[in-house]
């Protein structure tokens, strides 16, 4: 929450992208969030959910402004509080990107030798075997 803070305070930004350190495909998630926030009505903010539809609140693209005034609402400026705090009551979409365990992440090293796998297939041929 102190990144959080800091961050918040530093950035004069009107949208903040809040994004977990242990997503191996950051880089695809990142790009399906943007998409996704595009379509949206406004709203505080957009997050991925992982594939069983649970929010992933790490990985979203929040309204700044919005997140300043849950944290400067929080007791000691949110100070030992979870993100999920900050979120609660901001009228956040929570939307399952359609390509499965783009949100996964790496807790374990069962996860880590899975991401591993993952990077090191080839890329899908294009249907013309390219």
């Amino acid at each position: 929450m102190a990144a959080l803070a800091a961050g918040l305070a530093a950035v004069p930004d009107d949208s903040v992208l809040v994004l977990a350190a242990d997503l191996p495909r950051a880089e695809e998630a990142v790009a399906a969030l943007r998409g996704i926030a595009a379509l949206h009505p406004p709203v505080d903010g957009v997050c991925l959910a992982d594939d069983a539809g649970r929010p992933q609140w790490l990985l979203g693209l929040y309204d700044a402004a919005a997140l300043r005034r849950r944290v400067a609402s929080l007791p000691d400026d949110g100070a030992g509080a979870r993100f999920r705090d900050v979120v609660d009551g901001l009228d956040i979409a929570v939307v399952r990107p359609r390509e499965a365990g783009l949100v996964d992440d790496v807790d374990t090293w069962e996860d880590l030798e899975r991401a591993r796998g993952a990077a090191d297939r080839p890329a899908e041929e294009d249907d013309d075997g390219r």
